[in-house]
């Protein structure tokens, strides 16, 4: 679905092509639901979807919020025509892991690491050399209520790595840094 999204933006506009892509999750969802009620997948009524279709819905709403569609991306003076290029080469490039990962990034807080909500969070054990090892907090959703101004987060689309720092927390980040 990105994939067709950022091949036809050279040619449809990004309007056109939020409408298709939520209508066409609609029509994929409607035949799923009539699939369904049929009595070889279970009884009538019952709405539930199979493993695969249950991100789907999060999937074009991260696809139609990215910066391939987004309005706020296509009116921002930062996000120029070479990087909208960019991302749509990295687009078709892309393996599909990396292409979820660019609809909906991982946010990892880096700090704060309090030792009663992430005991292990940020701890080497001491017989181990490697850092890959060093265990990370759990995620938190990649919403704008996770940008709190006492957190310092990483957030990993995939491609380019962010580190965001909140108002209240840059001070003393930086301050327990060096």
């Amino acid at each position: 679905m990105a994939r067709g999204v950022a091949e036809n933006l050279r040619d449809r506009k990004p309007d056109e092509l939020r409408k298709n892509l939520t209508n066409n999750l609609v029509k994929n969802l409607s035949a799923q639901r009539q699939l369904s009620h049929t009595p070889q997948y279970g009884a009538p009524g019952d709405a539930a979807l199979p493993e695969a279709l249950l991100l789907l819905p999060l999937f074009v709403h991260g696809i139609q919020r990215s910066p391939l569609l987004s309005k706020d991306a296509t009116r921002a003076r930062d996000f120029r025509v070479d990087d909208k290029s960019c991302f749509i080469h990295q687009m078709d490039v892309a393996p599909a892991g990396s292409v979820a990962s660019m609809m909906y990034p991982a946010v990892v807080p880096l700090y704060p690491l309090d030792g009663q909500r992430y005991p292990d969070a940020g701890v080497l054990p001491p017989e181990e050399t490697d850092v890959r090892k060093v265990k990370l907090p759990p995620g938190l959703p990649p919403s704008t209520a996770s940008l709190k101004s006492e957190l310092v987060l990483l957030v990993d689309d995939g491609f380019s790595p962010v580190v965001w720092l909140g108002s209240h927390a840059a001070g003393l980040f930086c301050g327990e840094l060096g």
